[in-house]
């Protein structure tokens, strides 16, 4: 869901713009506070009511997704823990007996579609739905091939491409309604992404530069009425540790845990970290927390802010970013390739390769301060792998 960090900025920005005429480049743009951000993408339905609410529908029939995973995923795409689920759509050529490809999704409770957003992805139409419940508690899903007649009549006078940004319908919908179906194929996307968002809830030591979305990330499961839940938690969630269905924050004042961001960009409401070379990450395995991941920006690997990241475990799973502080001085982290639960749920799995102890790459970091990290990566056969030591390629990273 990381498109939804951008909450509209682009039409603040061109509104202001619009406002500029022709003036000088050198002139100050007024910015939108993070309170001003957060208002236009929740927007304001006082007579939806406030607080959560009870789902009381499976988005998706169980027979048409083997798995749901649990927040926290990381991939080079989603660098830092993701604030999403995924429910993994059956494939006859995993086992299934049908495939979850082009199935109905259901509104988990009654509220309000507020906004439509339509996309390519791998040449297929591709849309996301948000569904405000009450004024504080909304429900994203994302990967859709299709969109009801009943909510796209009211996009009739929009072109597709550029719909409004972010609140711009109001389609009553009831717990239940089909609202569209999941991804058309594989190459569309393998899940069907459901975000989940209390605004009475906040994560993160700043998240001020995460926009107004994610630091409100809850996990869904814990909204289902408890039949469902329990159902989910029994069948369809592999993670067995607390919290089952997954963590997206970790960060802890002082110590190395938790997610950085790239100290080239300076930081203000409404300049959050917009890609994934900029972002790092001291986290958890997403399916057993047990198991240390690092996610390396781009900045750091490849020197540029174009690509994604690279998601590593640690050779003896250690030392504990948790108790690394500034008193630590230097670490270096030896990093192995990984897949999210190698070493738990899939370690008897054939179709998941048995975690490797080759060491491909070294990550030597240090804690200049409570908010500001210094990191240098050394590629395995390249100069200064063997004893890493800080260079001019050192890279810094803050709260």
């Amino acid at each position: 869901m990381q498109k939804y960090f951008y909450l509209g900025l682009l039409l603040v920005f061109l509104g202001v713009l619009a406002g500029c005429g022709r003036q000088e480049a050198q002139q100050t743009i007024s910015q939108p506070s993070l309170e001003e951000l957060e208002n236009i993408w929740w927007g304001d339905n006082p007579e939806l009511g406030t607080g959560p609410v009870t789902y009381e529908v499976l988005p998706l029939e169980p027979i048409y997704f083997s798995l749901v995973s649990p927040l926290g995923h990381l991939a080079g795409s989603h660098p830092i823990p993701t604030d999403h689920v995924y429910f993994e759509l059956s494939r006859t050529d995993l086992g299934a007996t049908v495939e979850g490809f082009g199935k109905p999704v259901y509104a988990p409770a009654k509220g309000v579609i507020v906004h439509v957003k339509y996309g390519i992805n791998a040449g297929y139409p591709d849309y996301t739905v948000k569904i405000k419940h009450t004024n504080n508690f909304v429900t994203v899903f994302g990967h859709l091939s299709t969109v009801e007649p009943f909510i796209m009549e009211h996009l009739a006078g929009y072109d597709l491409e550029h719909l409004p940004e972010p609140n711009y319908l109001y389609v009553t919908v009831e717990a239940g309604q089909v609202i569209g179906k999941t991804a058309a194929e594989y190459a569309q996307s393998a899940a069907l992404d459901m975000y989940t968002g209390d605004r009475s809830v906040t994560h993160f030591i700043h998240p001020e530069k995460f926009g107004p979305s994610i630091p409100h990330a809850v996990c869904p499961f814990e909204y289902f009425k408890d039949d469902l839940k329990n159902y989910l938690y029994a069948n369809k969630v592999l993670r067995t540790k607390e919290p089952r269905g997954g963590e997206i924050d970790y960060d802890l004042p002082g110590k190395l845990v938790g997610n950085w961001l790239h100290e080239s960009y300076e930081r203000s409401a409404n300049q959050r970290a917009s890609d994934a070379s900029e972002q790092f990450s001291f986290a958890y395995d997403m399916y057993d927390p047990d198991y240390l991941r690092i996610s390396v920006a781009s900045i750091v690997w490849a020197g540029d802010f174009d690509s994604g990241s690279l998601i590593y475990r640690v050779k003896g799973n250690g030392p504990d970013f948790k108790y690394i502080d500034v008193a630590s001085g230097e670490v270096v982290y030896e990093l192995q390739n990984c897949i999210e639960g190698q070493e738990s749920v899939y370690k008897d799995d054939p179709r998941y390769p048995k975690p490797s102890d080759e060491v491909v790459a070294k990550l030597l970091v240090k804690m200049e301060s409570d908010e500001r990290i210094k990191v240098e990566y050394f590629r395995e056969l390249t100069p200064g792998f063997d004893n890493p030591q800080f260079t001019s390629n050192a890279k810094y990273f803050t709260r």
